[in-house]
């Protein structure tokens, strides 16, 4: 009895055979049976709506040759899937033809393995063996390396440190905030229109950018601050013991920066601009710091919506805090006060009159310079010291 029920629980590798032939699918049986869980479906439709359904199949045997859906359709919607269960299942093609070329097309569309409907026993129970290690490998490996990458500190397109180090010393800081009363603030911080720069520059120029800006903002920071590059053009910070107000002086002075940097790339200025949200425990005092993030980012999209070079502080967010409903924080909303001319141009030709009324004061202290070359050269007449003083006085 003992034995029965040792059998009764021991589970063995699932395989999917799918095959319109009732002989091949016998041969297959008996060749594997003996070691392997079976399932048979006679169509490719069939067996895909099995292999969606059956989270334990390990490993797939095709045909070629099928109605509704053949042998190479199944192997191609199966590698095009966004599941990796599905999209990673090792996948042996069976077939009668035994040409060089039906190997190669199959292989190229992403078989695992090709064998023809002649391979005996033997070779048959070597080649699933075969790939179900492989596979067993490359799972073995995605998970070493995801840890490995948890465990990584450094970014390494920019040096600066990873979200994930981030977020373990995030919840650090607003540990340490909790038990002695101080606030703990976050910006989330995204290049704007990264993507158009993207398809215009090599990754290289892209990611050299990348590191120019996080070292820059690295060195807006205080030393206890941290600053670390998630993917793509976004940046997390986060700042221990700061309240909202010195977290938006932090964000200022970043999104000033970035509108004031000039890259060159071969005769190419790269004009930049960046969002920036802001949240901090002072405004949320319930929140984790993973929450945190997630409040930063919604400030910042709502920030990247207003056409960018934005620091937002007041904006709504939804938050997973107390009664799980949407919060809205008393804060303060600020557009970076730094704007580019053209950017300024850019509000003027579309009608947004108040945002250029709320720049126009530091917009024609900086055209100063230029006044001034102007009415020397062309006689303009105009009282260049008066026009300064007057902008300044608006400030």
């Amino acid at each position: 009895m003992l034995g029965d029920t040792e059998n009764l629980f021991s589970e063995r590798t699932r395989l999917l055979i799918v095959d319109d032939s009732r002989m091949v699918r016998a041969s297959l049986r008996k060749h594997l049976s003996d070691t392997y869980d079976l399932i048979e479906e006679a169509d490719g439709e069939a067996g895909w709506a099995r292999l969606l359904a059956d989270d334990s199949i390990r490993l797939v045997i095709s045909d070629v040759s099928m109605p509704k859906l053949d042998g190479h359709a199944l192997l191609q919607r199966i590698r095009a899937y966004d599941d990796q269960r599905i999209s990673h299942v090792p996948v042996i093609i069976i077939s009668g033809d035994d040409e060089p070329g039906a190997k190669q097309h199959a292989v190229s569309i992403g078989a695992s393995d090709f064998i023809t409907k002649s391979t005996d026993q033997a070779e048959l129970l070597v080649r699933v063996k075969t790939n179900l290690e492989k596979r067993e490998i490359e799972s073995k490996l995605v998970v070493a390396n995801k840890a490995i990458a948890e465990e990584a500190t450094t970014d390494p397109v920019t040096g600066l440190f990873t979200i994930n180090y981030l977020r373990k010393q995030g919840e650090k800081f607003v540990s340490f905030g909790n038990r002695h009363n101080t606030s703990v603030s976050c910006l989330s911080i995204a290049l704007d229109r990264f993507d158009e720069l993207s398809q215009r520059y090599p990754d290289a120029v892209c990611n050299k950018v990348l590191q120019l800006l996080g070292k820059m903002f690295a060195g807006k920071l205080r030393g206890e601050d941290l600053v670390a590059h998630v993917s793509g053009a976004l940046f997390i910070v986060a700042l221990p013991s700061a309240v909202t107000n010195q977290a938006l002086v932090a964000a200022d002075r970043m999104c000033q920066a970035t509108s004031a940097a000039k890259i060159g790339y071969k005769g190419d200025t790269i004009a930049l601009s960046c969002s920036i949200g802001v949240v901090s425990t002072e405004q949320f005092p319930n929140l984790s710091f993973e929450e945190l993030i997630s409040a930063a980012n919604q400030r910042r999209q709502y920030a990247q919506d207003q056409g960018g070079n934005w620091v937002e502080a007041a904006a709504e967010v939804a938050t997973a805090s107390a009664n799980g409903q949407t919060e809205s924080a008393v804060g303060e909303s600020v557009e970076s006060s730094y704007q580019s001319i053209d950017q300024i141009l850019d509000w003027l030709n579309s009608d947004q009159t108040d945002r250029v009324l709320d720049r126009l004061p530091q917009a024609i202290e900086r055209l100063v310079p230029l006044l001034e070359l102007a009415n020397g050269l062309y006689g303009l007449g105009m009282d260049v010291g008066q026009i300064q003083a007057k902008a300044k006085s608006m400030q």
